[in-house]
């Protein structure tokens, strides 16, 4: 049985030993080419920009689904209105009735 052999294995010195340096390596938790190396500046402002979008997207989704509740609310209101103008109008039609 032939077992995968990682870095826990080898070690980190004989692993990056047998690594082409050409080869595009990771870094926090990104492939980084060496053509195109980000510096530590535009890396830490597109982790930025993604935290940016992220919570843009949860407000957005939050204001949303408050919008529904605060409607489905109104509609429940509505109904509830309804329902007890209904009891009132038969109210007082039993009353005129049997008066």
């Amino acid at each position: 049985m032939i077992r995968f052999r990682g870095i826990r294995e080898i070690g980190y010195r004989d692993f990056l030993k047998n690594q082409n340096p050409l080869d595009q390596m990771s870094r926090f938790g990104k492939k980084v080419n060496y053509e195109t190396k980000y510096s530590n500046e535009q890396l830490m402002q597109d982790h930025i920009n993604q935290i940016k979008q992220k919570l843009d997207n949860k407000k957005a989704s939050k204001s949303e689904k408050l919008e529904q509740e605060l409607e489905f609310l109104q509609r429940i209101a509505e109904i509830e209105n309804l329902e007890d103008s209904k009891k009132e109008f038969s109210r007082i039609l039993i009353k005129d009735k049997f008066i």
